[in-house]
């Protein structure tokens, strides 16, 4: 590595798969948990890619932690939905806290990454407003 010191083939192998490396130089790590429900290695995958993806066309060389919380919640009908609780947390802005319910657990996902952009966006839009606003030049009095 860069910083000189030698790491074992094991722990670089683990690192790679704990941080994944995007193409656009930002650093991911998502978290996957499933509560009330097995976490099939279908959804986990579906849950990866979807959200992911989607973070990753926003995102260019920032640290990205990614937590997904799929879980059964019943509503006063006693039906059971299916709930995606997705924190997204960078080091330039508020963490995004995104929970959608639907009646099947991938279209929740899939209703969640959609929400996800929209507030990343959203926030980075607000972030980069501010910015520009402090480098303006003040008028003279």
């Amino acid at each position: 590595m860069a910083s000189g010191y030698i790491i074992g083939e094991h722990f670089q192998k683990l690192l790679a798969r704990r941080l994944r490396g995007c193409a656009n130089g930002s650093i991911m790590k998502t978290i996957i948990r499933a509560q009330g429900m097995d976490l099939t290695p279908a959804l986990k995958q579906h849950a990866e890619q979807k959200l992911e993806q989607a973070i990753a066309k926003l995102v260019a060389g920032e640290a990205v932690r990614l937590t997904v919380e799929l879980r059964l919640s019943s509503n006063a009908r006693d039906n059971v939905d299916k709930e995606c609780h997705v924190t997204c947390s960078m080091p330039s802005m508020k963490p995004v806290n995104i929970t959608e319910v639907s009646d099947d657990m991938y279209k929740a996902i899939d209703l969640a990454e959609d929400r996800l952009v929209r507030q990343v966006k959203r926030l980075r839009g607000r972030s980069g407003d501010l910015q520009r606003r402090a480098e303006r030049p003040q008028p003279a009095s």
